[in-house]
């Protein structure tokens, strides 16, 4: 078995076995499968000019809060705002249209006449507010409704309209009320938050309601099986409309029809928010994620890092709770606080330590979740200070408007949404809001300053030098060397049988496999990570390097497109992984390729560790045919 498909099988396996493994949201990619053909959602109503009758009521729904620990809430009562409103008549055709206001309540006009008539209020919008569907499922995209009954007569000018709950319990509309909720708390949020008066206007600029979104939920119903694994009990964002026609979220409503004891995230606020934040992000501004599983236990690809901790994030500014949370079951069984992570403060979820070194935390989630939330909060606290030393501390005083954040997401000339920007991380951001920033305050401002405090003390990099910086000048004769110190970040212990992973699903004895350990090199310690464009035609890059004699690093070189997942060979473009006695000449790793297209790779260094102690020091150059390859 290659070695780099080794490694890969190897992290799957740890991000299902590792320890308060963190799944927050998956933002899943498109993949070969087709969106198959749906039916339409129903078209929403629009309101007709009526006079003469006045029927109002109230409408709200049962809404479980997550706590830090324990679990749900029992249930409290929450207007259900800016929603469709309908009257039908008694033959069951609609003859009114309106919303609900921000207090649930309902006001809406019709023409004189007699008979019992139905008030519904749905799951959806379509307003100034809010632009929002959510449905059962993508065959049949029913709303969710509450309804209730009132009678009239033809004399009457004003009537009480049916008061209606949707609860928590049963068929639990209230579930798909509080999800419609949370995407209206994000929608106001953000309008509220995209300008301020420091801010040029052409930066940041005023928003209206955003885009609208679909959301799949159902009772006791796990999403995973949309994409074939009902035991995937996670909600998840499909970017590439591979289940639906369009690029939609998915909210797990439980388990084999449990919603008392299974894990549901129908009330788990962050989760909701966490999934509508990747979809804004693929909206309105860029991303380079590659999807999948994500604990923040690990260093993991900057990329999935950037979003995922972006999306950590976002539910702590438009809520106010300092808490990622997670819960499962309910009040009526069993519940339990699954996930609860401090984003005011490290609390020793991502082993991130005063010794780290500043740019780690471009591979670290929670920490760019951290990092976000102190930009903006108005919290004072104590952080690092590494201007000072590595234990010096400083109670920061950021408080960044939202309006900068939003802005280096979505600016199209200073913020992610540049086209020329590609593999966006932490670092990208970073480097995006600093010169969003520098249009507002002199380079020597507090607000830059207590900015640079909090993106320090969370070991973030100002720009991308610790993950894809671009290259581009070529120096015929001079070197631009850099140096790489590896380090080992887990080992596995895996049996191996004729040379490649046993298949467990057999009854093995100890005579059918040998046992072998592999040392799974740290992404950030181990890897370098560099852009560089080609303008097309035949490649030849070369590396170049020089080793400790004592216990000598082992380099490797891989070529990446632009969508790839790393380590995974098929998304390669090309590799020269030779161990070091083979290779010719010594210490010289080489990719050839005859004919590839213009554009922008990644590049990864790769020193693979072979043993428990860190490989030695190197120090290596990159060449394109006979010239360097240089900042």
């Amino acid at each position: 078995m290659n070695i780099f498909k080794f490694f890969k099988k190897l992290l799957l396996v740890s991000l299902i076995t590792t320890f308060f493994i963190m799944q927050l949201g998956c933002s899943k990619k498109k993949n070969s499968q087709t969106a198959q053909s749906k039916s339409p959602e129903e078209a929403l109503c629009s309101s007709t000019t009526q006079t003469g009758l006045v029927v109002s009521g109230v409408a709200s729904y049962e809404q479980m809060l997550p706590k830090i620990s324990g679990g749900l809430s029992i249930p409290i009562s929450k207007p259900i705002r800016r929603a469709e409103v309908m009257i039908l008549n008694s033959a069951g055709a609609i003859i009114q249209c309106g919303e609900t206001d921000t207090n649930g309540n309902y006001s809406l006009a019709i023409n004189p006449q007699s008979g019992t008539f139905t008030v519904k209020v749905n799951s959806r919008a379509n307003n100034t507010y809010i632009k929002a569907s959510v449905l059962d499922d993508t065959t049949t995209k029913k709303y969710y409704s509450i309804s209730g009954t009132f009678t009239a007569t033809s004399s009457d000018t004003a009537v009480s309209g049916p008061t209606l709950t949707a609860k928590s319990t049963g068929t639990l509309e209230g579930g798909a009320f509080n999800i419609l909720e949370q995407i209206l708390l994000t929608n106001e949020y953000i309008i509220s938050h995209s300008t301020d008066p420091s801010c040029n206007i052409s930066i940041c600029s005023q928003f209206e309601v955003l885009n609208k979104v679909n959301v799949y939920w159902k009772v006791g119903y796990t999403p995973g099986a949309l994409v074939g694994n009902p035991n995937l009990n996670v909600s998840f964002f499909d970017s590439g409309a591979s289940i639906d026609t369009t690029p939609s979220l998915y909210i797990l409503g439980g388990s084999n029809g449990d919603v008392d004891y299974s894990d549901t995230d129908h009330y788990d606020n962050s989760v909701i928010i966490h999934e509508y934040a990747h979809f804004l992000e693929y909206f309105y501004g860029a991303s380079d994620s590659p999807g999948g599983s994500h604990n923040g236990n690990l260093k993991i690809d900057p990329r999935l890092a950037w979003s995922e901790g972006l999306a950590d994030f976002l539910p702590s500014a438009v809520t106010g709770v300092k808490y990622y949370l997670d819960t499962e079951g309910s009040p009526y069984g069993s519940t339990a606080t699954s996930i609860s992570i401090n984003l005011e403060k490290d609390d020793n979820h991502d082993r991130i330590v005063n010794t780290t070194k500043e740019g780690e935390g471009v591979y670290r989630e929670i920490s760019i979740s951290r990092a976000l939330n102190d930009y903006i909060d108005s919290t004072s606290d104590e952080v690092l200070n590494p201007a000072v030393s590595s234990s010096a501390t400083v109670y920061e005083t950021s408080n960044l408007n939202f309006a900068y954040i939003w802005a280096a997401l979505t600016n199209s000339t200073y913020g992610l949404k540049k086209s020329s920007m590609y593999f966006r991380s932490m670092g990208h951001f970073n480097e995006s809001l600093f010169s969003i920033l520098g249009q507002s305050f002199a380079s020597n401002s507090s607000e830059i300053e207590q900015f640079n405090f909090v993106r320090k003390a969370e070991f973030q990099p100002a720009d991308t030098s610790e993950y894809s910086q671009l290259r581009s000048s070529l120096g015929a004769t001079s070197n631009c060397s850099r140096t790489i110190n590896p380090k080992v970040y887990q080992s596995y212990q895996i049996k191996v049988c004729n040379h490649e992973i046993c298949d467990d699903s057999n009854n093995l004895t100890t005579d059918d496999y040998d046992i072998e350990t592999v040392y799974q090199p740290d992404i950030y310690e181990s890897s370098d990570y560099i852009s560089y464009y080609h303008s097309g035609g035949a490649l030849t890059l070369s590396l170049v390097y020089s080793t400790e004699t004592v216990n000598p690093s082992d380099l490797g070189l891989i070529l990446y497109s632009q969508s790839h997942v790393l380590d995974d060979q098929s998304t390669w473009v090309g590799f020269s992984k030779n161990i070091r006695a083979n290779e010719s000449p010594a210490n010289t790793e080489k990719i050839n390729i005859s004919n590839l297209p213009a554009g922008i790779y990644l590049i990864e260094v790769k020193a693979t560790t072979t043993s428990t102690v860190a490989n030695g020091l190197a120090t290596y150059d990159l060449k394109i045919g006979d010239q360097y390859l240089c900042p």
